[in-house]
């Protein structure tokens, strides 16, 4: 006698929708007949619980006159006619040489409300920027917005970004190193082997010498064993950088999260500055003045099948002609779902469809990613 899927059993007690172990398991049709055109609609009974999130207007100001007019240009050639107010908070508190944490919601323009006052200083004072991204896919991302800021300043006045990972051999970190970067973003595993050799590379003791910015992208990543590691290494950088003739003291360690529960308490326990150690050294910034579109959330019930609930929901949308994000918890799932979504594409005859799925994840390397851009 075959032994009982309790686990499955389990859940047919707990959730009605989860059939028993007798009961015959097959997937839902991906492209269920006929199609509704409004979501909540398509998903029935599935859908448990939706509501909208009205859309927000921004608070947003004219780029402040004392901007130098390289970084200007180059911002207004990026579309950037304005900053939001929390941009250009962040700006003020850069300039005044305070730490920062940015903790407004996604897509609210943190990134461009750190480079803008680190370029600035970059660009007046001939200060050095370190970005830790914790992930190579992010670091990657990050440089090419980062880099087509810094091609659209005139010729006269040049900055250079340099991006390293574990994949960046020796010589080539040694040729970036001599072009003198402003900018170098890279993953703390990286920084911690190159601490190492720091004492036989003067590329990298001139850098120090002038570094003044430490930014910490996703820092509510660096939590646990990972985050007490990521305090140590920073501890470490501090000590590098007043043993080569720098100013450890007036680093300014800038971080961003959209995600982060305890910003304050993080961001002095990596940065090693307690409150009563440096009271209003850190500026807290958590509201947004970024203007956003509505939102719409809707909850639905899964079924035992759940990577195909997810590719039905997809292709529903893309067949009306919707662009967006499927967030999974793992690689396994991220090929799972875009396989489901493009093999029923393609049996509906819609290749136009299958030909718009791409997957992403951390361990791609950037020759691969390049493949996988989304066809407009």
């Amino acid at each position: 006698m075959a032994t009982p899927n309790y686990n499955t059993l389990l859940q047919s007690f707990w959730n009605p929708t989860v059939p028993s172990p007798e009961a015959a398991v097959s997937p839902r049709s991906l492209n269920p007949e006929p199609s509704p055109d409004d979501i909540a609609q398509f998903l029935g009974d599935q859908l448990l619980w939706q509501e909208t999130i009205p859309a927000q207007v921004g608070e947003a100001y004219s780029m402040p006159k004392s901007l130098p007019p390289a970084l200007k240009q180059a911002l207004n050639a990026q579309g950037f006619s304005h900053l939001y107010s929390h941009q250009l908070k962040a700006l003020k508190a850069i300039r005044a040489g305070n730490d920062v944490i940015l903790t407004p919601p996604t897509a609210a323009g943190k990134t461009l409300a750190a480079y803008v006052g680190i370029l600035e200083g970059c660009l007046q004072q001939g200060y050095r920027c370190l970005s830790f991204y914790g992930l190579k896919a992010l670091a990657s991302d990050q440089n090419n917005k980062l880099q087509a800021l810094i091609n659209a300043m005139p010729e006269g006045e040049p900055l250079v970004f340099a991006k390293m990972t574990g994949d960046t051999s020796k010589e080539a970190r040694e040729t970036l190193l001599a072009t003198h970067p402003h900018v170098i973003a890279l993953t703390p595993e990286l920084l911690h082997y190159q601490l190492r050799t720091t004492w036989r590379l003067e590329g990298w003791q001139a850098f120090f010498r002038d570094l003044r910015y430490v930014l910490i992208d996703e820092c509510h990543t660096y939590r646990g064993v990972f985050g007490a590691n990521m305090a140590l290494l920073l501890k470490r950088l501090k000590l590098v950088v007043a043993s080569y003739g720098g100013n450890a003291e007036a680093l300014q360690f800038i971080f961003l999260s959209a995600t982060c529960g305890n910003p304050t308490q993080l961001a002095q326990m990596l940065s090693g500055r307690k409150q009563r150690h440096s009271p209003k050294r850190l500026v807290w910034l958590k509201q947004s003045g970024a203007a956003t579109a509505a939102k719409r959330l809707l909850v639905t019930q899964p079924s035992h099948h759940t990577s195909a609930d997810v590719a039905r929901i997809m292709l529903h949308l893309m067949q009306k002609g919707l662009r967006g994000i499927t967030f999974c918890n793992s690689r396994h799932a991220v090929k799972s779902v875009a396989e489901l979504v493009t093999k029923e594409a393609n049996l509906q005859h819609r290749t136009d469809l299958a030909n718009r799925v791409a997957v992403f994840y951390g361990s791609l390397d950037d020759q691969r990613r390049s493949r996988f851009k989304i066809k407009h």
